[in-house]
Formats: structure tokens, C-alpha cells, sequence
């Protein structure tokens, strides 16, 4: 146990006794001798010793000021507002939590598909993830109460149900299911969300106006439609046959990557529209085979 002794700058015996005070401040004393003991990190625990011929003396009380070496450190908090969802392939989080003794705060990822560079968080996948906020401390200050943040990271697709269906409706696969045609023009949401279209507006596909056309021309077969560049979770493939019955890919995007063919004669590029990308995919073409191309949603 670690006892230390005070310098008193003035001092009145009456009694003997034991008193608690803060490590730095002022005490109402009353004998000779002070000697303390640390005893928690915030607190120290004073014996008095009689100073006095049986333990009695006549001098005034005073204030006295000590001084023992020690320094009382601070506490301190952390601020980290809470963190809205993300929607997974949208960027990285950037962090940002102070702390009341304007220290360094750290991070660390507690779980989830995530990993952490400095106070930048990237997304590996969809889910639930926790980030903590810490200070350690310093000479000045105590650890500060560590801080911890959850929050959701969701599928485009699940951005794309949200954007598009009431709330009562998300529950429903027959509504809002990969596999369901919401609006009746027989395209399953999941090509509606690779596509790029509306679930909720029948479109029309082939027709003039509509966004999907395949037509022919100086001898090649064109393909044009859009594609969503937020279906991070899908591929799309172009497949191509002369009898409907055998099929052969002929350009590919996976996972909203930009397409590519590698077979000879065909080419295929992409313009940039914003919320939807326009893909063009050019074919050889002979008018004496009949060509017939489709488009394989996979997610």
C-alpha cells in the first residue's frame, strides 16, 4: 500500500479521526501530521494523527492547502451519432466520432461483412454490422466509456422492393417475389429490377417505343435494351440460337459489371443514362438463318 506525507502550511489538533477529500483541493484540518492513502483512483484516505499533549491543542481551525505529488486526471466521453442503413455497393462509410477531450478516437468492427481502413468502412456483403468508438486515455485523461453503433447493410434488391412496393406488400412473394409479375406484363420483377424498369408500369417489350428492341441491320443483329447499374446481385447474360431450341451466351455481365463477348464478330458497349444503362450488343447476321436472341436474368 502506497502511503505518502503532506507538507502542512498550518495546522490545529482537537481530535483523531479519518476524513475523505479529492486528491487536490483544500482540507479543514486539525493536527500536526497528515498521512494519506491512495485507495481508488478518485480518492484518497486521510489519518490524523494528535498533535497536541493528550491529544488537545489550542490554535485556531484554518483552510490549509497540500500538495502529495499526485495528479488527478480527467474523464471524458465519446460522441457517435447513430448510422443510418446502407445500401451495400453504394461506397464506404466514413466514420466520425469526437471525444470531449478532443483525443484521437479509434474504430474497430465488432461484426458483420465488413472491414476497416483508418476511420473508412467498406461492405463486403449485405447484413448487420456493429462499429465501435474508444478512447484510450492519456496522462490527462481516464479510458473513455467505449461507444457502439449498429446498423443494416441491404441488398440492392431489397432497396429496389422498398423503392417500389407499399410496406404491407414487402411480405408478400406473390406480389414482391423474384418470380412474381407485379403489374401483369409478363416480366418477373427480378428482369424488371435487372432491367431497369418499373415493376408497377407494364412495359411493353419489342414493341417501337418500348425500351427492350431487337432489330436488323447491315448485316448484323442488334440487340438494344437497359440494364440497371444498382443490380449488384444479378447476372445477365445474352443467349443466342438459329431453332429456339439450342442456346449459346454470347455477352455476359455479372453482377453489374459492364457486359463483354468474346466471341468473334460480336461487340457490345454501353452509354451511361444515369439510373439506367443503354446496352447494344451487335451480332453477325445472314438473312437466310433465322437468329433469335433472349435475355437470362440469374439472381
Amino acid at each position: 500500500m502506497n502511503v505518502q506525507r503532506a507538507t502542512l502550511h498550518r495546522v490545529w489538533p482537537c481530535c483523531s479521526g479519518k476524513g475523505r477529500h479529492s486528491r487536490t483541493g483544500r482540507l479543514l484540518l486539525s493536527f500536526m501530521t497528515l498521512a494519506w492513502t491512495v485507495s481508488t483512483a478518485n480518492s484518497i484516505s486521510v489519518d490524523l494523527k494528535p498533535g497536541g499533549e493528550n491529544g488537545t491543542a489550542t490554535p485556531p481551525p484554518t483552510m490549509m492547502s497540500y500538495h502529495g505529488g499526485m495528479e488527478q486526471k480527467m474523464t471524458q466521453m465519446i460522441t457517435f451519432g447513430a448510422i443510418s442503413d446502407r445500401i451495400f455497393g453504394h461506397g464506404s462509410l466514413r466514420l466520425s466520432a469526437t471525444a470531449s477531450s478532443h483525443l484521437d478516437v479509434s474504430y474497430s468492427i465488432i461484426f458483420g461483412p465488413a472491414w476497416l481502413s483508418g476511420d473508412a468502412v467498406s461492405f463486403t456483403g449485405p447484413g448487420r454490422v456493429s462499429v465501435r468508438a474508444s478512447q484510450e486515455g492519456d496522462e490527462q485523461y481516464h479510458p473513455a466509456a467505449n461507444v457502439i453503433r449498429s446498423f443494416d447493410v441491404i441488398s440492392t434488391w431489397d432497396s429496389w422492393v422498398m423503392n417500389h412496393f407499399l410496406e404491407s406488400e414487402r411480405s408478400q412473394p406473390s406480389i414482391t417475389g423474384d418470380n412474381a409479375d407485379a403489374d401483369g406484363d409478363g416480366l418477373l420483377n427480378v428482369v424488371e429490377y435487372a432491367l431497369g424498369l418499373d415493376p408497377r408500369d407494364p412495359s411493353r417489350p419489342f414493341a417501337e417505343e418500348a425500351v427492350l428492341i431487337i432489330q436488323g441491320s447491315d448485316g448484323l443483329f442488334v440487340c438494344r435494351f437497359t440494364r440497371n447499374p444498382d443490380a449488384l446481385d444479378v447476372s445477365i447474360t445474352i443467349e443466342e440460337s438459329t431453332d429456339l431450341d439450342s442456346w449459346t451466351p454470347v455477352a455476359t455481365s455479372v453482377n453489374g459489371s459492364v457486359f463483354q463477348s468474346s466471341l468473334p464478330g460480336y461487340t457490345v458497349w454501353e452509354t451511361n443514362g444515369g439510373s439506367v444503362y443503354t446496352v447494344e450488343l451487335s451480332s453477325p447476321f445472314s438473312s437466310s438463318i433465322g437468329y433469335f436472341q433472349r435475355i437470362v436474368v440469374v439472381r
